[in-house]
């Protein structure tokens, strides 16, 4: 867990895959999650350490508390794509990918105390690997945008151009865009 108290892991003692939980002194281990038949694919706790996200082979994605293993559902992908998803630092709002069609996807965020989803992004693009920054003003993810095609003189032949590019977009209305361009103009008698 980020605040060093906790280790989880995923084990199948219970004769199914299932959350476990141990402190990181050492001591007894102890299973949180009471899934069955659900391999699970990946586990990440919440920054706050209080809760922990996974995703199971069922395509599903679960919000579970790490004192009383209370689970919520937060999403499923009707189309069997891998999820990948992240928290933000305030241990709010959960980012994550559904697909939209064959190699289309989009990003979604949840708020844990609103219920609301909330759809970033839109098809026909490919868009995964949320992760938000740490002030949560901005979400990074990776988006198969680029469709350019150019000319290789030297193998005479269309080359496509790597279509994976950083994307960001801003949360926050008053978010300042980190790539606006820096203005210095001389003449500060001049009203702004």
């Amino acid at each position: 867990s980020p605040n060093g108290k906790t280790i989880a892991f995923v084990s199948d003692k219970s004769d199914e895959e299932n959350v476990w939980l141990t402190p990181a002194a050492g001591g007894e281990a102890h299973q949180l999650t009471r899934m069955s038949k659900m391999g699970i694919g990946g586990i990440q706790w919440s920054p706050d350490s209080k809760k922990i996200m996974l995703a199971d082979n069922s395509t599903t994605l679960w919000l579970i508390d790490a004192t009383t293993g209370l689970t919520e559902k937060i999403a499923q992908d009707e189309y069997g794509a891998p999820f990948s998803f992240s928290m933000s630092q305030d241990s709010r709002l959960i980012t994550y990918v559904k697909a939209d069609a064959f190699n289309q996807s989009s990003i979604w965020i949840y708020d844990t105390v609103t219920k609301k989803h909330t759809r970033i992004t839109k098809a026909p693009f490919k868009d995964a690997n949320p992760v938000f920054d740490r002030s949560g003003e901005y979400l990074y993810f990776l988006g198969d945008r680029n469709v350019g095609m150019n000319w290789d003189a030297f193998d005479f032949q269309m080359d496509a151009d790597p279509p994976t590019k950083i994307m960001m977009v801003a949360l926050t209305a008053d978010a300042v865009n980190p790539f606006a361009e820096k203005v210095d103009e001389e003449g500060a008698d001049k009203k702004p």
